[in-house]
């Protein structure tokens, strides 16, 4: 996937500046995520082209994450991304879907998840 606009300068890599220039290139912002349009206009996520985020040295697979996270009564749907980091180099990041009117808290899910992390 291919993005145009005011947020594609946050793909910005600290101290990495081949990183950046392989994710911004004349404007646009490369994610590494593979995707596809429908007819009106939706944009579907497919799969990834980068499998793996570093993490300090260590390889952490989002899609290991989602199930951990899937895994959660509370949560619907989510995806996890990689994103810059000054000390770490990159570091996963959650975006979380909830079911409506779920009584669980998110955060009860913390300790589990950490202690499988």
């Amino acid at each position: 996937m291919i993005f145009f606009g005011c947020l594609v300068d946050y793909g910005t890599y600290f101290r990495r500046e081949d990183a950046t220039n392989e994710t911004l290139r004349d404007g646009w912002g490369y994610n590494g995520d593979i995707g596809c349009l429908d007819e009106d206009g939706y944009l579907f996520f497919q799969g990834r082209l980068k499998e793996m985020i570093k993490v300090s040295g260590y390889s952490v697979f989002p899609e290991d994450v989602e199930v951990l996270l899937n895994e959660h009564l509370a949560i619907k749907q989510c995806a996890v991304i990689s994103v810059p980091d000054p000390v770490k180099g990159e570091v996963p990041k959650a975006f979380v879907v909830v079911w409506e009117r779920k009584e669980t808290c998110i955060s009860t899910s913390q300790g589990k998840c950490m202690s499988l992390l």
